[in-house]
This record gives C-alpha cells, structure tokens and sequence, in this order.
C-alpha cells in the first residue's frame, strides 16, 4: 500500500482525505478494534451474520484476497476466501440476504461476482445477465435489489448502477475522465447509493433510487468530503473529516439525508496519523453500526478493521 500526502492508492483504489465546515458538538464513541494485523485489511462490510473484507498477506504483499467469517467472531472461527486464483477486492455485503460482492481480476480484465452465504459456506452464485463485460468492472457494492460499481475506460470511468431484477437496464449514476478527477464508490440500499467524486475538490453524493434524483452532502465551506456510506433505517450519512495530509485531525461525522447542513455530528474520532479509506455502515435493529479500515499513514502503511458501534447515538 502506498501512500501520498492526499491519496491513498491500494490496487486501483484511489481516497482522498479532507475537510468539512460547520458541525454540531457532541459526545463521540469510541472506535472498537474488529481484527487487524501487520498486513493491509480494508473495504470492509458486514451484516448481522457476517464480515467481510479485503487482505494481503506478509508472503504476498502485493496480492489481494476477499474473506468472509460469520459473525461474532470468536477464537478459531472459519474464515472463507472467496477467490480462487485470481485476485480480489472485497465490495460488500446485503443487510438482509447474506449475498457478497466481490470484484476478481488478473492482468487479463476484471469481473464482479456474487456469493450466496446462506448456507454457511460460501458458494458463488450465477453471474448476472448483463452485469460483466469486455470492461474493467470493479470496486463494487450490493443491495437485494441493485449493485453498484465503476467500469474503467481508457481515458475515463463511469459509475453504474445495475438492477438485479432486470426490471431496469444499467443507469449511469456519474463519470469522469481521468485527467480531471476520480470516483471512489460508497455504498448501495434500497433507497439510495453513495459515492465520492473528486474533481478540484472532493464531495460526496447519493442518488435518490426511488425519487431518481442526485444530490451532494452539503458542503457550505467549499472543503473536501468522502468515504460516504448509509443506512435506509434512519437515513444517516456517514463521512470522514480530515485536515490536509493523511491522518490529520481524523473525524468520523454523520449527517442526515435532507436535513440543513448545520446538523453535521461529530461521531468519532481518530488518533493522529491514522485515517480512513472505506466506511460501511449496517443496522442492527436498533441502531447504526458503522465500519471502516484504520489507516496508518507513515512507516508500512498498514490497515485494520474498526467499527463505530451504535454509531447515531453519539
């Protein structure tokens, strides 16, 4: 994993880190420690049977593998790799349907896979009609309902939002070249799908799925915004809050969908010299849990899983 004094590249990931304006004080929570190690784990997601993420090893440094393991975790549990041969980025992971996206790939193209977890062991399920192509799909994320991802052009990526049901062809959420900017995928619900757009300056954005509308995170300072995702079951958006080099000042806030932009909170915090490529954030029934790897800026830039929980109550 290499790291910048803005950007965090991992495989082709690219995450900006940022700042935000106005915010409203609160009591932050602290960040529980998941799993973690002397090599990167990131891109995580999980339901309230699973966890999933993405891993190099000390051995292979440079090779990634996605992983499942049931939920809670407990000393010895079975950890599942999802890929075979090829190698993967862990995208995410349904609320209620224990289904896993997983984007596999080689130096010969790249394609998105889905894995049934139901039966306890992960089995990968039929490839959707229509989803993979002569293209480079990649980075994505799943719902019952849609999945959501980035194909890569030559010279520019699109973000697509694909219905799983075939009602809908593929919709084109947004696309930049890649002489201007970059998108770093979010999540997707039933309701809405997220992501970062940076071009001069990052922002986060949804799309309304139900209302077919596009909107940005309020921004009222003209600051940098991302690692956006939510939750349909009360409508928050979780972001990240950083100042401007890697790990400086590292805030995890939550804004609700709609609301004036001075309702920004404070949710947690992160130590100096740590910061955030991914969130993901899943309901329990009773409250927001919000996950997310742990960067560590300097020295072998090595990641772990944490997770925010009860993430709206603070």
């Amino acid at each position: 994993m290499v790291v910048g004094t803005r950007a965090a590249p991992v495989v082709v990931l690219v995450v900006v880190m940022s700042l935000i304006g106005m915010s409203q004080a609160s009591a932050t929570i602290e960040p529980v420690k998941i799993f973690g190690g002397r090599t990167d784990q990131f891109n995580p997601g999980a339901n309230g049977s699973w966890i999933g993420w993405t891993a190099n090893s000390v051995d292979s440094p440079t090779h990634y593998d996605a992983f499942v393991r049931p939920l809670p975790i407990s000393p010895g549990a079975t950890k599942y790799q999802l890929n075979a041969t090829k190698q993967a980025i862990f995208g995410g992971i349904t609320p209620d349907t224990n289904e896993a996206v997983v984007q596999q790939f080689n130096n010969k193209g790249s394609d998105l896979h889905v894995y049934d977890l139901t039966t306890g062991s992960p089995v990968k399920e039929s490839d959707p009609v229509g989803l993979n192509t002569s293209g480079w799909e990649a980075f994505p994320a799943i719902s019952k309902d849609s999945i959501m991802f980035l194909r890569k052009g030559r010279t520019s990526e699109r973000l697509l939002l694909f219905d799983r049901n075939g009602v809908q062809s593929t919709l084109k959420l947004d696309e930049v070249d890649y002489a201007t900017g970059s998108i770093e995928v979010g999540n997707v619900t039933e309701n809405y799908a997220t992501w970062t757009k940076c071009v001069v300056r990052c922002n986060v954005f949804y799309y309304d799925i139900t209302g077919g509308d596009t909107h940005r995170v309020p921004n009222p300072n003209k600051r940098f915004l991302y690692a956006g995702s939510t939750t349909d079951a009360t409508g928050q958006m979780y972001f990240v809050r950083s100042g401007t080099s890697c790990g400086a000042h590292v805030t995890i806030r939550r804004w609700l969908i709609g609301s004036a932009s001075t309702t920004i909170v404070t949710v947690a915090s992160l130590p100096d010299g740590y910061d955030v490529l991914r969130t993901f954030t899943f309901n329990d029934g009773s409250h927001d849990n919000v996950y997310f790897d742990r960067l560590r800026c300097g020295g072998t830039y090595y990641s772990d899983i944490y997770e925010v929980p009860a993430a709206d109550t603070g």
